[in-house]
């Protein structure tokens, strides 16, 4: 049961789509990767996510950590997260975190349209 949920899952179209406004030409990796994560998955961990309503939810936060974040070895693998340098205008930077303002900014760009909660599983 687990595995035919996992295929239905990632083979939707929409997730499909956003796999591909987020990694472009390695969509199909990034898919791959978060079904072997799925596959992986502790049972425990695995009932409390379906049952709970949220995998959808998981999956689509799961593909933009992978994708974004420059800790991810995936988004390394792939060359993923190069950061621009943008000026910033706030003068006290000390302490402030800079990589985090940037994944938030490109996981609601990203996320745009999609709506998680209206696609159940």
């Amino acid at each position: 049961m687990k595995d035919k949920a996992i295929v239905d899952l990632l083979s939707d179209k929409s997730l499909n789509e956003l796999a591909l406004k987020i990694a472009g030409d390695n969509s199909g990796d990034l898919i791959q990767e978060v079904a072997l994560l799925l596959l992986e998955m502790e049972e425990e961990k695995w009932t409390e996510i379906n049952e709970g309503g949220y995998l959808r939810w998981y999956v689509i936060r799961t593909m933009l950590n992978m994708a974004t974040s420059s800790r991810s070895t995936f988004s390394r693998k792939y060359e993923l997260h190069q950061h621009k340098g943008i000026l910033r205008d706030v003068e006290d930077s000390e302490g402030y975190d800079f990589e985090k303002e940037d994944d938030i900014a490109k996981g609601g760009k990203l996320s745009e349209g999609i709506c998680c909660h209206r696609n159940p599983v």
